[in-house]
């Protein structure tokens, strides 16, 4: 589970800790920095009460929502079928009885015709009311997948000996960390472990009158916690005839590190609460308090690792975490509002280093953030491009549905995890009458070649259509078999035309394209770019090679006629370009050769004038952009001529 947003200036009349702010497009770590009293750990109390709130009640709102427009729909179906049949003999009684009194009978005679209307219509409706007022407290927030949420306080601290408690300690210490959200986690540790050997060995042993159950049950439960102190702290938990043992010794004498101790708190934290590690939302609310930072960032590095479908949330003052942690994932929190800290780290530093002067002594440890950006940027172009998980309401997602409205036949060329089709389906929804008809108002088929992807993009499709397997292609040829006679309307790449090798341009487009023979005549191709992208990514041999409207215009020949039309949000940072399919045809090995080398000028004019800029942390990561854009032009124009 994940949250993908939250939206602290919305609920708030419910909630009065003064935040505000839109925490947004989240991936699995989320670094909240800045003063004291800044509202860090406000936002996790938030979260946490808000993520228990969406697990315990959105689920059964949204099905009881659904249930009860059914039921009003049917019964409302009901009560006119049997108003028109009421009415119909009612008209039969009285053209029978004027035509008794020798008049003609007259279409619209006036005449008080029995109406229905059902007991049970106003309960639906009530129904409805309820369900709809439930999930509007979730509009402030996007949880992705299903899973725990835990708010954990660490404390670095001596394992008590179990040895040493009483059998009413054991189960008080079971009952206490059964809760969520507890606190106080080291006192209890040692004493929960016993609880658990206790039970197992009990219910397993052969003098024991266990039932099956009882014995099945004990053993899941101890294998479970075995599982997860192998997860985190990398020993085995077993027992001896005194107790549970971790390094062959009870666990107060296997000399555990800070980390280890912290780590073995969260391990039974975890198993308490019944929540397996992996998909689960972690909170830790300021971990280096009671952690030397090696080894916070060793229980950081741990829980990453064991959690790679979960999320991992921490309010910090600690520089080595900061410096640990991407820089899209930290937001800076000051008087209550978030914002993210990517837009000014310098605001980050100069809060935590005590102004000016802490960050100038500083720097003689530290690079600038310039170069820390650029050198990030470089070091990020070395490793393989991630799937981009966002909500529907992504502005770049709406940025595409804009463009393709209306539009009856879509090719997701690319589609990843299938986001296009969740904001087709939100916009779908948005403007269909309640309650809607399942599918939605376009053809949609999505090609996705990547094997890891590929069956969770199925399962998306299968959602929203009930023959989604001839819909989802991972081979060029299924898909060409599937839309050559049939071709589409437009074929939509976002965030994708980047990420292919120039020498599949010319494949891919041209007279001959295999996009080209699936792309109907008067069709589109819609391009769409992040001109700025955040991070650096290898994609492909020549890295990567993002193409504006200049480039496109060289790619695909059209100089200066009006076949390329392009829409821009962002301050012109998310590009959409719209490109007829007459122009798709033009592209060549020679329209390839001027696209890149137009691209090689415009990376070598924007260095030089990010050499005037400040050196910004912004700045320090367009240099770093620019110049691998230069370098993979250049490299490229040099390899395919």
């Amino acid at each position: 589970m994940r949250i993908a947003r939250i939206d602290l200036s919305a609920d708030t009349t419910r909630c009065r800790d003064g935040l505000s702010g839109r925490l947004e497009r989240l991936g699995p770590i989320v670094v909240l920095a800045g003063p004291n009293g800044g509202g860090k750990s406000r936002t996790l109390q938030r979260l946490f009460g808000k993520v228990r709130e969406h697990i315990e009640h959105f689920h059964d709102a949204e099905s009881g929502l659904r249930l009860a427009q059914q039921r009003l729909s049917a019964d409302r179906e009901r009560a006119a079928k049997l108003n028109a049949a009421l009415q119909r003999a009612s008209r039969k009684r009285l053209k029978a009885g004027v035509a008794s009194r020798g008049h003609a009978f007259k279409r619209g005679t006036n005449s008080s015709l029995p109406i229905v209307n059902s007991p049970v219509e106003k309960l639906f409706e009530e129904d409805i009311a309820a369900h709809t007022e439930t999930l509007s407290r979730f509009e402030c927030i996007d949880v992705v997948g299903s899973g725990e949420i835990v708010h954990f306080d660490p404390k670095a601290s001596r394992v008590p000996d179990h040895r040493l408690a009483t059998g009413r300690q054991h189960a008080e210490a079971r009952r206490q960390l059964g809760r969520l959200g507890v606190g106080n986690v080291d006192t209890h540790v040692s004493a929960y472990l016993a609880k658990i050997y206790e039970r197992y060995v009990s219910t397993t042993h052969p003098a024991r009158n266990s039932t099956e159950e009882e014995r099945l049950a004990t053993t899941v439960e101890w294998a479970r916690l075995q599982q997860l102190c192998s997860e985190l702290l990398a020993l085995p938990l077993s027992f001896n005839d005194e107790g549970p043992t971790l390094r062959g010794v009870a666990p107060s004498d296997a000399r555990l590190s800070e980390g280890q101790s912290v780590l073995l708190q969260l391990a039974v934290v975890l198993h308490a609460q019944g929540t397996m590690l992996n998909g689960s939302v972690l909170l830790l609310d300021e971990p280096e308090l009671h952690l030397h930072p090696a080894a916070s960032l060793q229980v950081l590095e741990r829980l990453q690792k064991a959690n790679p479908e979960g999320q991992i949330w921490i309010a910090t003052h600690s520089l080595p975490i900061l410096a640990w942690a991407e820089p899209t994932a930290i937001w800076y929190l000051r008087e209550g509002q978030a914002r993210w800290a990517g837009k000014a780290p310098e605001t980050v530093l100069a809060g935590l280093l005590g102004g000016g002067a802490g960050r100038r002594r500083i720097e003689a440890f530290l690079s600038l953030p310039a170069q820390l950006a650029s050198n990030r940027f470089a070091a990020e172009c070395l490793r393989p491009p991630g799937v981009v998980e966002t909500g529907p309401q992504d502005v770049q997602l709406q940025q595409v549905v804009a463009a393709i409205d209306g539009s009856t036949r879509i090719l997701d060329f690319g589609a990843g995890k299938g986001r296009l089709l969740g904001a087709l389906s939100s916009a779908h929804e948005a403007r269909t009458p309640d309650p809607a008809p399942p599918g939605l108002e376009c053809d949609y088929f999505a090609f996705e070649p990547d094997e890891a992807t590929h069956q969770h993009l199925l399962d998306v499709v299968r959602g929203a259509f009930t023959d989604a397997d001839r819909r989802v292609f991972d081979t060029e040829a299924v898909m060409l078999a599937e839309l050559r006679n049939s071709p589409v309307e437009v074929i939509v790449m976002v965030n994708v035309l980047h990420e292919i090798h120039p020498k599949d341009w010319t494949r891919l487009f041209g007279e001959d394209g295999v996009l080209t023979k699936v792309l109907a005549p008067e069709g589109l191709l819609l391009v769409v770019e992040d001109q700025e992208i955040p991070t650096g990514e290898k994609a492909h041999s020549l890295g990567f090679l993002l193409l504006d409207q200049a480039q496109l215009k060289e790619l695909f020949a059209c100089g200066g006629q009006e076949a390329i039309k392009t829409a821009s949000t962002r301050g012109g940072r998310l590009r959409a370009h719209a490109i007829a399919a007459s122009a798709v045809k033009q592209v060549s090995a020679e329209s390839r050769k001027h696209a890149l080398e137009s691209l090689r000028d415009a990376a070598l004019q924007n260095i030089a004038a990010l050499r005037a800029y400040p050196d910004t942390a912004e700045a320090g990561r367009l240099h770093g952009l620019w110049t691998q854009l230069f370098a993979n032009a250049y490299v490229a124009i040099r390899e395919l001529g």
